[in-house]
């Protein structure tokens, strides 16, 4: 399962399928590799089926995108405005609430280098796949890594994806400025959305 954030975890009743991109599906070895961890393919229909079955689905919204984002010492980069399709598939499932989740140390932890950052932008555009580059291969040692859980965040009878949507950017805003001062090493780190 990737370890990139904010996770979000769509409240259903039962076991928990993560997420990965359908590009991992097209190597063999490595779609058998996802399949054994229970990891299963991001795409619409795939996740759709996943839910009505009953399973929660836990996504990582910046996806391939976001693991091309270079580390910085100053602050931790999501994508997630530009993502609604999340929202869309709750909503098409039944209104099933979300979850908004924060990985605390990830950012640190891995950090990704901009070495061809170019060509790795191509390769992500053009064939779905990103390709991080780690400065190093082990991760820096931190002393906590956390995933921070939000409160539930449930559809109202009035609300549209645009709204849904605003709650999920501002709730993951609050659990990142609420809590960062935990940890030492963010206490001073910034959130770019």
């Amino acid at each position: 399962m990737s370890f990139c954030h904010p996770y979000l975890f769509f409240n259903c009743p039962h076991a928990t399928c993560g997420l990965s991109a359908s590009a991992c599906y097209k190597c063999p070895l490595m779609r058998e590799l996802w399949l054994a961890l229970g990891v299963i393919d991001a795409g619409r229909p795939t996740c759709m089926k996943a839910l009505k079955q009953g399973y929660s689905l836990t996504l990582v919204l910046g996806g391939t995108k976001e693991q091309l984002v270079p580390y910085s010492p100053t602050h931790d980069t999501i994508i997630c405005k530009s993502r609604r399709g999340f929202i869309y598939l709750a909503r098409d499932a039944g209104k099933i609430p979300i979850v908004p989740c924060y990985g605390f140390g990830e950012q640190i932890a891995y950090e990704t280098s901009d070495f061809m950052l170019p060509f790795r932008k191509w390769l992500q555009h053009n064939l779905g796949m990103g390709v991080p580059i780690p400065k190093s291969f082990r991760p820096n040692h931190l002393k906590d890594f956390v995933v921070v859980v939000g409160k539930p965040i449930t559809w109202e009878d009035d609300d549209t994806v645009n709204t849904m949507h605003a709650k999920y950017v501002s709730a993951i805003h609050d659990i990142f400025y609420n809590n960062r001062e935990k940890f030492p090493e963010y206490a001073k780190r910034e959130l770019v959305i």
